[in-house]
């Protein structure tokens, strides 16, 4: 198990890419499928319905005929006329042709059928995906259709209702129903191949899905199990020596682990552990010393100022914090380089300590990028005023110069001191830094106090 930590999470990652990979090609798989399998419900629903409407259509054009041969009452007739001219596509088709009731009255029948454009109904079929067998089904139905409908219209002209119920009548209304029913049966049978077809698809993609997870579930408790073994049971050790070390502790027992990269880490921490205890004081400069200014870094500050803070609460003492910020430095480090800004900070800090003499009770920090702070011990919120006042003046008369370049920066500055309502070192922070953005608002190069 000596496999580096690297090469282990390459390949847990790639398998699981590679499993997620083939999961997402299973479900897009499984949604083709079942888009496949509704277009052809879909389909089918469609093409059944158009062949009922050729099926409803003779039998309105029956009812109509009959009706009008017995009442005499033209109505019908225009109505047996209308289904032709619509089924023929010679006048505009009815929407939900289905559910039409011819008997409704006109306004009525229109309103939950409104008229659309005139179609042919056998054009209509044609855009539908028949088989070769069930267009010819169709068409002698229609063909047959036509047929029985000039008997309709012979008996129109005799108004002779013994045509409309002859044998010669059924025979050719049976060649309608036939070729329509022989269609059914086809459609039926076709389609319903397809479906289960598609189901049993379905099924299978259901079954490569499970097998998926069900790798992708043992292959999690493998990861478990491994990354367990191999990283955090060695990282918990690790943990455990870094706490004996910080609370100077013996590490009574030093385990070896794999030989990968948290057991390089760990001889390194090992490693590190004996050299830093041979130069403690080294390490704590480095700890607490910004490398760029060689003043106090912000973690310094906060601790040693902490301390500070509390005395002050506790002997009612006075305490104040300046912050102060480089007016447009990134401008500054767009115009001359990185490597002139470092120059810059280096010089702000030489002229501070240069305008002020700090204490050894004062606390003078890098607080983060071109941002300074300053902790002034007994010192009110005035005193702490004129220091900053001060720094600003002297910072804005003191360019950085360096062979023929002179480089004029200013600073703004947010001042605040200790007050009875604070509970923390922050409260005092926070508003010296409210003061600081309320210089940059307003104008920068100045200071400005919040009490």
């Amino acid at each position: 198990m000596n496999i580096k930590l690297k090469t282990f999470l390459i390949i847990i990652a790639t398998l699981i890419l590679t499993i997620m990979f083939l999961v997402l090609i299973e479900i897009y798989r499984l949604y083709q499928v079942t888009t496949d399998l509704a277009v052809i419900e879909h389909e089918r629903y469609e093409m059944t319905l158009k062949a009922d409407e050729l099926r409803q259509s003779s039998d309105d054009l029956t009812r109509m005929a009959r009706t009008y041969v017995i009442t005499k009452d033209v109505k019908f007739k225009n109505i047996y006329y209308k289904i032709l001219a619509i089924r023929n596509g010679k006048a505009q088709r009815p929407k939900f042709y289905e559910g039409i009731y011819w008997n409704l009255s006109k306004n009525n029948r229109e309103k939950y059928h409104p008229l659309q454009d005139p179609k042919a109904l056998d054009k209509e079929m044609s855009q539908l995906p028949y088989s070769s067998f069930e267009i010819e089904e169709l068409k002698k139905a229609k063909d047959n259709s036509d047929e029985l409908a000039k008997l309709e219209i012979q008996a129109f002209k005799n108004l002779s209702i013994d045509i409309l119920y002859s044998p010669k009548y059924y025979m050719a209304k049976e060649k309608i129903m036939l070729p329509i029913d022989h269609f059914l049966s086809s459609l039926r049978k076709r389609t319903q191949k397809e479906i289960e077809q598609k189901n049993f698809l379905i099924s299978q993609i259901y079954k490569e899905i499970f097998t998926l997870f069900f790798i992708a579930f043992i292959t999690i408790i493998i990861v478990i199990y491994v990354t367990k073994r191999k990283i955090l049971q060695p990282i918990e050790y690790l943990h455990s020596a870094i706490l004996a070390f910080r609370e100077n502790r013996t590490i009574t027992k030093k385990k070896k682990f794999y030989k990968d990269e948290i057991g390089a880490m760990i001889s390194e921490f090992f490693h590190m552990k004996t050299k830093i205890s041979q130069d403690k004081e080294k390490l704590h400069k480095l700890a607490t010393t910004d490398p760029l200014t060689q003043i106090y870094n912000r973690r310094a500050f906060f601790e040693i100022a902490q301390a500070f803070f509390s005395l002050s609460q506790r002997e009612n003492h006075s305490l104040s914090i300046l912050i102060l910020d480089i007016d447009f430095f990134k401008k500054v480090n767009d115009t001359y380089g990185h490597i002139k800004g470092d120059q810059i900070l280096k010089h702000l800090v030489e002229t501070v300590h240069t305008t002020i003499r700090l204490r050894k009770s004062d606390i003078f920090a890098r607080y983060g990028g071109e941002e300074f702070i300053i902790m002034l011990a007994n010192t009110g919120l005035k005193d702490a005023q004129k220091v900053a006042q001060k720094i600003n003046t002297v910072v804005n008369n003191t360019p950085f110069i360096e062979d023929n370049l002179s480089i004029k920066t200013t600073i703004s500055i947010g001042c605040s001191s200790i007050s009875k309502i604070d509970t923390e070192l922050n409260d005092i922070i926070n508003r010296s830094d409210e003061a600081l953005y309320k210089a940059k608002e307003n104008g920068r190069n100045r200071v400005e106090i919040k009490e």
